[in-house]
């Protein structure tokens, strides 16, 4: 007797935890008990969708729900017991030792992101107007009851429940018409987020390469669930022409947890972190970051509401066809007049030499620059090997056919001319800049004019005119070219006038 006392105690106490773990789920038992009878007897779950606004209850409506079964019950002797379906045995999750309904909410989350791919049993329903919703024929087991749209208005957390479950602790006792009432809330419209999601290109060598595309489309969508069976939207397509990446953005998604999938044209999911074979026919595996960190989920709350960021990288294993690599130079012009940066009308080109190993030079391109501004030069390879190698050009001011300016005759000062190598780089620039020559003519001195002596007549006099009389007509002297003082002319007379008196004197006492 004691023993039997024991074993019945034991069996209230293991009811008695289960009955709490249904009871903090949100389940109560129904009305009415099926009269179908025990062994293969079907269940229902019933249950109803609101929100309290103001001190009533709000039905929500037209929210579509999925329900899951992730697990099979069994009674034997008065014991329950729970079986998690085998497909998804790898989220380590033991049905039997949920104690709270923290334990069970967490449960119920990891559950969410692999029913999709699990293979597991699924039905479909959408509550009405009242915000009911039944399913019915289930069968004896564990279920997972999953949103699966509208989330622009409302939320419904996942929820375990199990069909059915004793209400005294008797196997008489079983109830398989199941009530419960989820957990559910209205979208906060003043608080929505925006996801940017990119596409990158990338080729696999020892590293991954930028790789660019002439033109490709490719597809990415939103998923509820981290196996992507539950779409939020449509897919979304990046167009790609002459680049290596391409974005596109999600706006005012309500509060939530969403998955980031590459998709194909139709929106299937593509493997994520697996390889396939794409459009191109070439195999390549995807790999998804968000806000910098490995992985495809994003979540906006309360606190993260604002704009964050996912990239969808395509690793190629070989590049397609007509996908390259490039290198990118960059030449700056700058004009440049006392100091200050101007423009000219003048048109300034310059030419790019490639520098072979031998020292000569092939002519790659010759540009028309622009002033104060930058253009580039594009080199596209479809070499894996070229990624490694060594790249010389030779960079200076020309004439629009290549050929260098006359730096005597051409009126700027040029610097910044010269050779520059890509050795690993993606880019590099060079920065040539012309300087407006200013040229200041140096003044010719005006030699000092000797005025002509003529004889019998004042030096500094003109014949026939009288000293401080107006002349109306006037004559210039000759330059002669000899600019000697006319003092020392004087000079040089009086002593030969002397000289010469002084020789008749002494000849005239002879």
């Amino acid at each position: 007797m004691k023993k039997k006392f024991m074993k019945w105690k034991g069996f209230r106490i293991l009811t008695a935890v289960c009955m709490a773990l249904l009871l903090l789920l949100g389940v109560v038992p129904g009305v009415w008990a099926s009269d179908t009878g025990s062994g293969g007897q079907l269940g229902s779950l019933s249950m109803t969708l609101a929100v309290t606004e103001d001190g009533a209850q709000v039905p929500l409506a037209d929210v579509p729900l999925s329900l899951y079964q992730v697990g099979t019950m069994e009674i034997d002797t008065y014991v329950v017991h729970f079986q998690l379906a085998s497909s998804l045995e790898s989220t380590g999750i033991d049905l039997n030792n949920l104690k709270t309904a923290a334990d069970a909410e967490a449960a119920a989350k990891t559950l969410v992101n692999k029913v999709g791919s699990a293979g597991v049993p699924v039905k479909t329903a959408v509550s009405d107007v009242n915000g009911n919703v039944s399913f019915t024929s289930l069968e004896m087991g564990v279920y997972l009851m999953v949103q699966t749209g509208n989330l622009e208005s409302c939320r419904v957390s996942p929820m375990l429940i199990s069909v059915p479950y004793s209400s005294d602790g008797s196997e008489a006792g079983l109830e398989y018409n199941v009530t419960a009432y989820p957990k559910a809330e209205k979208n906060n419209d003043s608080n929505t987020g925006t996801l940017k999601v990119t596409k990158k290109l990338y080729l696999l060598d020892d590293d991954w390469v930028d790789i660019y595309t002439p033109e490709a489309t490719y597809y990415v969508r939103l998923y509820l669930d981290e196996a992507a069976t539950i779409p939020y939207g449509d897919a979304k397509a990046i167009h790609i022409v002459g680049d290596t990446s391409g974005t596109v953005e999600y706006t005012d998604l309500p509060l939530g947890t969403y998955y980031v999938r590459e998709t194909d044209a139709e929106g299937n999911p593509r493997p994520d972190g697996d390889s396939f074979l794409d459009e191109t026919g070439t195999e390549v595996i995807c790999s998804i970051d968000v806000n910098g960190e490995t992985g495809s989920m994003v979540t906006f709350d309360n606190v993260n509401f604002d704009v964050q960021e996912a990239v969808v990288n395509n690793i190629y294993l070989d590049l397609p066809d007509n996908f390259y690599m490039e290198r990118l130079l960059w030449i700056q012009k700058n004009v440049v007049k006392d100091g200050q940066q101007t423009t000219v009308d003048d048109t300034f080109y310059a030419t790019v030499n490639e520098v072979q190993e031998d020292g000569s030079e092939v002519k790659v391109e010759t540009l028309e620059l622009k002033q104060n501004d930058k253009v580039s030069l594009v080199f596209q390879s479809t070499d894996i090997a070229d990624k490694d190698k060594v790249f010389k050009y030779r960079v200076f001011e020309s004439d629009k056919d290549g050929k260098a300016v006359d730096k005597a005759t051409f009126g700027y000062k040029v610097s910044g001319e010269g050779n520059l190598t890509f050795d690993g780089e993606k880019e590099l620039t060079v920065t040539i800049t012309n300087t407006v020559t200013t040229t200041t003519p140096t003044p010719t001195p005006t030699p000092t004019q000797t005025p002509e002596i003529t004889p019998g007549t004042t030096p500094g006099t003109t014949p026939g005119v009288t000293p401080g009389i107006t002349p109306t007509t006037s004559r210039h002297s000759v330059k002669t070219g000899d600019n000697t003082n006319i003092i020392i002319w004087f000079v040089v007379l009086f002593v030969a006038a002397a000289a010469v008196g002084f020789v008749i004197a002494r000849k005239k006492k002879k």
